[in-house]
């Protein structure tokens, strides 16, 4: 059961997502994956930070 419809942000829709998070620490390091739910968009132009922005 999903909490909304549509994304509450921007009315969009949402889909369930595996997600992978690293968690570092002194010496250590942790992969958590998990899943949930999440709208996905793709920004073809205008990209806010260019350092982030994927190549085609």
């Amino acid at each position: 059961m999903k909490p909304f419809e549509k994304c509450p942000v921007c009315g969009g829709k949402l889909e369930n997502k595996h997600v992978e998070k690293l968690l570092r620490g002194s010496d250590n390091t942790m992969s958590m994956h998990f899943k949930a739910l999440g709208q996905s968009f793709t920004v073809q132009q205008n990209w806010p930070n260019k350092a982030i922005q994927p190549t085609n």
